[in-house]
């Protein structure tokens, strides 16, 4: 008996060639992936950022440097080169858990983001009176005497509460994360160096220890378009090209195929993206690590990014933060012919996102097996929370 026979007869409606379908191609590999004790509630539903703009800081010239430093400091979006961290690496001071992925390894990206899908809707909670939004962006400084240079990773954390109600007032805070060598062959080259804990970087103009520094008070999230006072004003959100509300999210639908056409219906609208496979990629990213979305729309942004060509599964990987989880990466060339890597790092064991990563793989014809991380952004805390936000000075 083979696999349709079998599906016929424990589902007599079910059509012939079902398991052949999309459908059920998607079921069986939910199965496949799952644990044996859960394999029963596997979902069958269906499923999908605007693309991140590299800003490669390797090789600038002091000035630019400069700016893109102040850029990063004043809380815009920064993005930098990052080599990989090494096991053993000082840590940056950030207080995360660690989380360890006890699933199976998926052998595909479509059991990858459909186990996924299952465990983030069965266990975050739907609401509360703040969504409150962690992260961690990541580069690097060359630092060091010039006979032997290394690289110190350089992050800032920032930290949103975002009010649910109608009346804005939430709060908004970031941080200097902590500095330290990056990968193995920097550790050795800052114990050379005598193991400072003190860096001056930017012509002087920036020194770095290895303690985070002091929260500060930073802007909320731009209001909508019209509003008079930001205060009184809910916040919009970056997706897919553009600007949205908290209503439009509420919006999304639930329904995989439902949620893929309106992801692509706003790309297709964007004045900033294209609408390809990648971008429909790093949309569905960004809903399932930085929105204030319902644990069925995370699910089904899962779902629509196990549908997306191009995803490959990179098996267990650890973050810059050391937590442990399997990754995801999708490979597309820039304009400037070089080949990056969008990496989505995943707890398996809850469907929750840990960091999103670029790695570049070089210029070649081909893009290389392996490469160089160019930045990171970590997700520390993506939740709904009743908690008041902290003071801030």
């Amino acid at each position: 008996m083979n696999i349709d026979e079998l599906v016929r007869a424990t589902r007599p409606r079910t059509s012939a060639g079902w398991a052949g379908s999309a459908e059920g191609r998607r079921v069986l590999d939910g199965v496949a992936a799952a644990p044996a004790d859960r394999a029963a509630r596997v979902k069958t539903g269906r499923t999908r950022r605007p693309a991140l703009r590299i800003a490669l800081a390797a090789g600038l010239p002091a000035a630019a440097l400069t700016a893109a430093v102040a850029v990063f400091l004043a809380g815009g979006t920064g993005t930098g080169t990052t080599p990989p961290r090494a096991e053993g690496t000082p840590s940056l001071g950030v207080d995360v858990t660690t989380a360890a992925s006890a699933a199976p390894a998926p052998r595909t990206a479509r059991q990858f983001f459909l186990v996924a899908a299952e465990r983030i809707e069965a266990g975050t909670a739907t609401s509360g009176r703040y969504w409150v939004l962690a992260k961690e962006n990541a580069q690097p400084l060359r630092v060091g005497p010039a006979t032997r240079p290394y690289h110190i990773r350089y992050g800032m954390e920032r930290a949103y509460w975002d009010n649910m109600s109608t009346a804005y007032a939430g709060a908004a805070r970031k941080r200097f994360a902590g500095a330290a060598p990056i990968t193995a062959e920097d550790v050795a080259a800052w114990q050379a160096d005598g193991s400072p804990t003190r860096w001056v970087v930017i012509e002087g103009k920036l020194v770095l220890t290895p303690d985070p520094g002091p929260w500060r008070p930073m802007p909320g999230r731009p209001a909508p378009r019209g509003s008079e006072k930001q205060t009184h004003a809910l916040p919009t959100y970056e997706l897919a090209g553009g600007q949205v509300t908290l209503a439009q999210l509420n919006a999304l639908p639930a329904e995989p195929q439902a949620l893929r056409r309106t992801l692509s219906g706003m790309l297709g609208r964007s004045e900033v993206q294209i609408a390809t496979d990648h971008a429909l990629f790093v949309a569905a990213q960004q809903l399932v690590s930085d929105l204030p979305v319902s644990p069925r729309v995370r699910a089904a942004a899962y779902r629509v990014l196990a549908e997306v060509k191009g995803a490959t599964v990179l098996g267990t990987v650890q973050d810059q933060h050391g937590r442990t989880g399997t990754a995801v990466g999708f490979v597309r060339k820039d304009d400037g012919g070089r080949w990056y890597q969008t990496r989505l790092i995943v707890d398996l064991t809850t469907g929750k996102a840990l960091a999103e990563e670029i790695w570049d793989l070089g210029a070649g014809r081909r893009p290389a097996a392996t490469g160089t991380l160019r930045s990171s952004d970590l997700v520390v805390r993506a939740e709904f929370t009743d908690e008041d936000p902290p003071a801030v000075n």
